[in-house]
């Protein structure tokens, strides 16, 4: 078995019409039944659960729980790695085995990578050492996430509320963001209403929201791109709100740095990207720089 996060160079799963559409439902509301994907994708709710099952276990897509990155104190960051392919992909595959990695991918011409790294300080000064002990300094850009546009409603705030009942929740639904109450219970050895109330209570508070991860190779071949974007004053909130709202859009962030934001989007086809680009005119851009993205080493901590 394939450790949860981590993800083959290639999809070994065809997707048809049917899947295509489940994914985009599934991208837009990863929390909803059988029979609401079903209304969406005009199919039953038993072939929806069955397609479902196959996108899973062909390793297509996972539904997971998430929290902020930025919840519980912690400290987001994404780290830019310049390097000769041959050199890139070594460090890659260290990044990618360490629990504190997220996002690890490479750019389509392998000469970039980058890896999110969730954690507290101190262990991120060890993990730079680390780097720079294999790569010279010029060659890195650290970027603190500064604020991250989740679901609407999703906050950093709130850890002091959580109880044990909490914390074991938040990471079963990390693990899986479809698991049952009554599966949950049976697992956690606690009962199912209880459950129920918990994950209430965390996704009401806005601690936890559902999110689909998706091989990049099942949203598309070539409109897979990062823009890392410089905002001028004023527009940084404005703009991070809008990209969130779009539903291309797959992560957005306010970030440190000589770039003011970056995002990931996905587009059916990369002539698809000028226009994107185009249309975020009037939000105070001043600079654009594209960088269409490849191989996904690890694309959740899960």
């Amino acid at each position: 078995m394939q450790e949860p996060g981590k993800v083959d160079s290639k999809l070994d799963y065809k997707l048809d019409e049917l899947d295509r559409a489940l994914v985009a439902a599934i991208i837009r509301h990863p929390e909803a039944s059988y029979a609401q994907w079903a209304e969406e994708t005009e199919s039953s709710s038993r072939t929806v659960a069955r397609r479902f099952e196959l996108l899973t276990r062909h390793k297509v897509l996972r539904v997971h729980g998430r929290t902020l990155p930025g919840f519980g104190g912690r400290i987001a960051w994404l780290t830019r790695i310049y390097a000769a392919p041959g050199r890139l992909g070594p460090i890659a595959a260290e990044l990618a085995a360490l629990e504190t990695t997220r996002w690890v991918r490479l750019s389509r011409d392998r000469g970039e990578l980058i890896c999110g790294v969730i954690t507290v300080p101190s262990i991120y000064d060890d993990l730079l050492f680390r780097l720079h002990s294999t790569v010279p300094a010029r060659d890195i850009q650290v970027h603190q996430l500064l604020e991250v546009w989740g679901q609407p409603g999703s906050v950093t705030s709130g850890a002091e509320t959580i109880d044990d009942i909490d914390r074991l929740l938040l990471a079963a639904y990390a693990k899986d963001g479809r698991a049952t109450a009554s599966h949950l219970a049976a697992e956690l050895g606690i009962d199912a209403a209880t459950v129920s109330r918990h994950r209430r209570k965390l996704v009401d508070s806005g601690i936890l929201y559902f999110e689909a991860d998706v091989h990049p190779d099942a949203l598309t071949s070539t409109g897979d791109v990062n823009l890392w974007l410089r905002v001028s004053p004023g527009h940084i909130e404005k703009l991070g709100h809008h990209l969130r709202s779009l539903p291309e859009t797959r992560f957005v962030a306010a970030t440190s740095g000589q770039h003011q934001m970056m995002a990931n989007v996905v587009l059916p086809n990369a002539s698809d990207i000028v226009r994107f680009v185009d249309s975020l005119a009037g939000y105070g851009i001043i600079d654009t720089e594209i960088v269409p993205m490849g191989h996904a080493l690890k694309r959740s901590g899960a």
